[in-house]
């Protein structure tokens, strides 16, 4: 943990917000780009963005502010969901990995685990008893069986579509973004304490409830992001970002402006410089919007 994970994040106060209710008039964003995590984020506990959400997303377009989707997931669980909004064109997918044109014939970046990585991450999650998922460019791919394995169906509930079963020589020899290992949700949380994973030449992070990521160092949201910026002839402090997890912690301090839901992970809380109003969680990202575009 770096220190900056020590810093005390800004709070809102009730003044702050209800000021900007009852129509203090604000200076025009900063921001030029908003970067925006969809679990736990844009999509509420049932995994869909609420209206006020989809509205809020609306507002910061409406301020001449690209949206842009930056998310652990595959393209083909993003596309789906970008869709919902106006004029999202670029994803940054697979926790930065790859950076793309939401129709894929721009790609700006793809970062692959070495065929060594892989090999170690999968044989690690079989002395763990756990089942591993690897996605590439062109989806989610498995050697294990979704009848006999109930968390491989939890997996593809999150990601919007079933991962393809092939033999695990054949994956040796995909290009691969990343390992996903799949448990049960207390036995994960702790994945990150064992001297098996500590040991793992790889990041390694917790991004949901019974999944654990493996990936290359370098494969953040931020350095993608810093791709996709460079691209547009932007930089960080032109990005507000918004997020909840672990996964967001590289973009939080990466980003001019971050913002954390405040049913976030601890360390992405710390990690942000502003954390949205309490509230429903299905809606957190509207208040977070709010609160940013009131400053």
């Amino acid at each position: 943990m770096t220190s900056s994970l020590l810093t005390p994040p800004v709070r809102t106060t009730p003044a702050t917000v209800s000021a900007f209710f009852k129509g203090t008039p604000a200076l025009r964003p900063a921001a030029k780009l908003a970067a925006i995590d969809l679990d736990g984020t844009l999509l509420g506990p049932d995994r869909r963005p609420s209206r006020e959400n989809l509205a809020a997303v609306a507002r910061l377009q409406q301020h001449g502010i690209t949206v842009v989707i930056a998310s652990g997931r595959h393209f083909d669980a993003i596309a789906p969901i970008a869709t919902q909004l106006s004029a999202v064109d670029w994803y940054v997918c697979s926790q930065g990995a790859e950076v793309t044109h939401a129709d894929r014939k721009t790609v700006l970046e793809r970062q692959y685990m070495t065929r060594t990585e892989v090999e170690l991450a999968l044989a690690t999650g079989d002395q763990l008893g756990l089942v591993s998922l690897v996605q590439v460019p062109e989806g989610t791919i498995t050697d294990a069986d979704s009848s006999r394995e109930p968390q491989l169906a939890y997996h593809d509930s999150i990601n919007g579509r079933s991962s393809r079963r092939i033999p695990r020589a054949q994956i040796l020899e995909r290009q691969a973004y990343k390992v996903l290992w799949v448990g049960a949700p207390e036995y994960v949380a702790g994945l990150r304490h064992l001297p098996e994973v500590t040991a793992l030449p790889m990041q390694a992070l917790h991004t949901e409830h019974g999944i654990f990521e493996l990936m290359p160092h370098t494969v953040t949201k931020a350095n993608g992001l810093t791709r996709l910026t460079a691209h547009l002839g932007l930089s960080a402090r032109d990005v507000v970002a918004f997020g909840d997890g672990e996964n967001d912690i590289a973009m939080f301090q990466w980003a001019g402006a971050s913002y954390a839901m405040p049913h976030g992970h601890p360390n992405a809380l710390a990690a942000a410089k502003r954390i949205a109003p309490g509230g429903a969680p299905e809606n957190a990202l509207a208040r977070a919007i709010d609160l940013y575009l009131a400053q």
